[in-house]
């Protein structure tokens, strides 16, 4: 294998399986130790794997524009964890994470509306599968709409818009280290404020009792997102498309296996579909 395809694959590979763990590891903690509490300690963690990567590649001057994409960046994730943690104190994590298949369609959609990129026959197709997908995956068993998913849907639409922006910003400003810790401080900053206001449910459980697993989601997060500049850096960003339409089933199987979740048959059905749809979005 090519070393430069190996290590564009060992970064894809570090920023799609944190994030999708410290997504699964979510779920145990926030209804018992809060969502504020956990949002605001385990996006101050992240800010340790910021600061390693800031270390080894250095810190240089960036402009304003991509300072303020950073911004940008950094918001849409504070916000995104927000709706994502009220889907989290419901709902499953299998049916949750199985609508992260979304982003790919909107990186396809974004680009399509935005700056104008064409779209072939075949992303098309993916981009429609993969809706028809989320809607079989909220179905609930007596077959209405669950629309307490209705919030990770949004989380995931936020996060990938904010990491479509966040790549402009390392591209404009060729490295990734100043942007990377702009975006972790934005995060911190506007959760605490944000996370507020959005009516999560009091914590039933010590903070202390569930530190090694709030530390774990801090450094899993922290990582995935200083993976993602180093992929933008290394122009494999296709490659973390592909990887990233089959972590879902990482995260249903530690559903299955840790939280004892069951999708009902026409939720797998769904979860297949959705899967499928976004492969064929990421190769097209």
């Amino acid at each position: 294998m090519d070393l430069m395809l190996s290590y564009a694959l060992l970064a894809a590979l570090m920023y799609a399986i944190p994030l999708v763990l410290a997504d699964s590891l979510s779920k145990r903690m926030v209804r018992k130790v809060g969502a504020y509490r956990l949002g605001t300690i385990m996006l101050a963690i992240g800010f340790i794997p910021a600061i390693i990567a800031a270390v080894i590649v250095g810190v240089d001057p960036i402009s304003m524009y991509s300072a303020s994409l950073a911004v940008i960046t950094g918001f849409a994730i504070s916000v995104g964890y927000v709706l994502f943690y009220k889907t989290m104190e419901t709902e499953q994590i299998s049916n949750s994470i199985a609508l992260s298949e979304l982003s790919a369609a909107t990186f396809v959609i974004f680009g399509f509306v935005v700056f104008g990129e064409s779209i072939g026959l075949i992303g098309a197709i993916g981009v429609i599968t993969v809706f028809i997908g989320a809607g079989l995956v909220a179905i609930t068993e007596e077959l209405k709409f669950n629309r307490k998913l209705i919030p990770a849907t949004a989380a995931f639409i936020v996060w990938a818009a904010g990491f479509i922006v966040f790549a402009y910003s390392i591209k404009t400003s060729g490295t990734f280290a100043m942007p990377l810790i702009i975006v972790k401080l934005t995060a911190l900053l506007s959760f605490a404020f944000v996370a507020r206001f959005a009516g999560f449910r009091k914590p039933s459980e010590k903070l202390r009792s569930h530190a090694t697993g709030i530390i774990t989601t801090g450094l899993f997060d922290g990582t995935g997102t200083a993976a993602f500049g180093l992929v933008t850096m290394l122009a494999a960003i296709g490659l973390t498309g592909v990887i990233n339409a089959v972590t879902p089933v990482l995260a249903a199987i530690i559903g299955y296996r840790y939280y004892k979740e069951r999708f009902t048959k026409l939720q797998l059905t769904g979860f297949i579909i959705m899967v499928a749809g976004a492969l064929v979005v990421s190769v097209a």
